[in-house]
């Protein structure tokens, strides 16, 4: 367990490990997927192809409630790992920390981090396809377990529930993102693999647009699309797919791997799904919790909790 642990956080953390990297995502490769740990060959695997016609569809589900998504972290640093792109954030304490829960989950769930997959062209990237198709970028939003402690702990504990990320398709519109806009503006300093660099926080509810459809979503249990491919994870993948323009999706491919090659199709061949099942669950709008109430009337929001406004109060010195 302790060496499966250290494979995994070597994996997701470049301060861990030293450059080249112990897998990648070449097809054929002798570090390849083909050839990734053991680990990775369970029978609850991710990503999947959903087939729609096989999914089972859920509507007596309660909708998502997205808990301090507009909080602006402390601190941001985002990371050229030799994989992916990550930004990873520090927030006033762990009850401002984002959190969702509901949606089916059964449980509440803390923000981890954000990182995304690609390619190299606009038909591919997306690790998640839908009846064959694949999108062309993924962005996972990663929350571990409100009762643990980080990511770590999460994956130590090795439980099915014990991660749950949020799956966004993108596909290639002229429409840009603006939330990654703000990330994106910072890539040429973080092209080489390792490089990590401190950037401007943003409210974690700005990679999500006000527009975006979250109450029509699949979902289903597999695990880590990394080695060492953990079976912990409850997924959801939304149906709605999100806009990216061209030249966001050049300023992806503008990173680098470890071996200094172009980072792109950084993305797992789709696992078969054996004995699982697919939820096609609709539910209610969602509901936006936060000190901050959410500006736009898209967005249902609740109550604000007596701590949530002590905390604000306390650190803006209201």
């Amino acid at each position: 367990m302790k060496q499966l642990l250290l494979l995994f956080l070597c994996g997701i953390c470049p301060a861990c490990r030293g450059g080249g990297g112990s897998w990648n995502y070449k097809s054929g490769d002798e570090h390849g997927p083909d050839h990734w740990p053991v680990e990775c060959g369970g029978e609850g695997q991710s990503p999947i192809n959903i087939i729609t016609e096989e999914t089972t569809k859920e509507t007596d589900v309660e909708a998502f409630e997205f808990s301090d998504y507009d909080q602006v972290p402390l601190r941001s640093v985002l990371i050229n790992n030799g994989h992916s792109a990550k930004l990873s954030s520090e927030y006033l304490s762990k009850s401002m920390t984002p959190r969702v829960s509901g949606g089916g989950l059964g449980q509440s769930y803390r923000f981890g981090q954000v990182h995304f997959h690609w390619g190299d062209a606009a038909s591919l990237g997306s690790e998640h396809t839908v009846d064959g198709a694949a999108f062309a970028l993924e962005m996972h939003l990663v929350h571990f377990r409100d009762d643990l402690e980080d990511i770590g702990a999460a994956v130590a504990e090795g439980k099915q529930d014990s991660l749950a990320v949020l799956g966004f398709l993108f596909q290639e519109s002229e429409t840009a993102h603006p939330g990654l806009d703000q990330l994106l503006a910072h890539f040429p300093r973080i092209q080489s693999a390792g490089e990590r660099l401190e950037v401007p926080s943003s409210a974690l509810a700005s990679l999500i647009p006000e527009q975006a459809d979250l109450s029509s979503f699949w979902r289903y249990e597999g695990g880590l699309t990394t080695p060492t491919c953990n079976e912990i994870v409850e997924w959801t993948v939304f149906k709605q797919p999100l806009n990216v323009s061209a030249a966001q999706l050049d300023q992806f491919r503008s990173l680098l791997t470890h071996y200094g090659e172009a980072l792109v199709n950084n993305f797992r061949p789709t696992q078969p799904l054996n004995d699982r099942r697919v939820r096609m669950v609709q539910t209610d709008s969602p509901r936006w919790c936060s000190v901050f109430f959410p500006s736009s009337a898209l967005r249902i929001s609740c109550p604000v909790t007596l701590l949530g406004v002590v905390s604000f109060v306390i650190f803006y010195q209201i």
